[in-house]
């Protein structure tokens, strides 16, 4: 399958507009992807709705870094794929909530979920950090 990224950049705003999964060029952050092996320095893992397409390779073994989501999201995904709560970390909708980049919390970038009105629990996300500012959007 051929993947579809269209970017489009304006002054101090990178959106990106993605099918399937993407680790985000030049940042420690992957969204709907969920091949680690490919991605190992990947600190920072984002799903951002429960349909097929947006999990694929996500089991109920993931072992590997928390998953950012919404709530909604992250109750289908405890029920759905049965991934261990522990690794599950809901974040409020409309709310900027700051994450650490390094172990020690020196790093940090700030991350808006916004609903993306597409199905239950579905989000775009808004990053900011020393990358830029980044929009995530997601079609189908």
């Amino acid at each position: 399958m051929q993947r579809r990224v269209t970017k489009i950049e304006v002054p101090g705003v990178c959106f990106l507009i993605e099918m399937n999964g993407k680790v985000i060029p030049h940042t420690p952050i992957a969204v709907d992807f969920w091949q680690v092996r490919k991605c190992s320095y990947v600190r920072l893992f984002f799903l951002s709705h429960m349909h097929s397409d947006h999990t694929s390779g996500l089991t109920s073994t993931w072992t590997n870094r928390p998953i950012f989501c919404s709530p909604v999201t992250g109750k289908l995904l405890r029920l759905k794929l049965q991934v261990k709560e522990k690794w599950i970390h809901p974040l409020e909708v409309g709310d900027t909530h700051m994450l650490p980049l390094d172990d020690i919390g020196k790093e940090t970038m700030t991350v808006t979920l916004i609903d993306a009105n597409h199905c239950p629990g579905s989000v775009m996300f808004l990053f900011e950090g020393y990358f830029g500012t980044i929009l995530y959007t997601v079609l189908a």
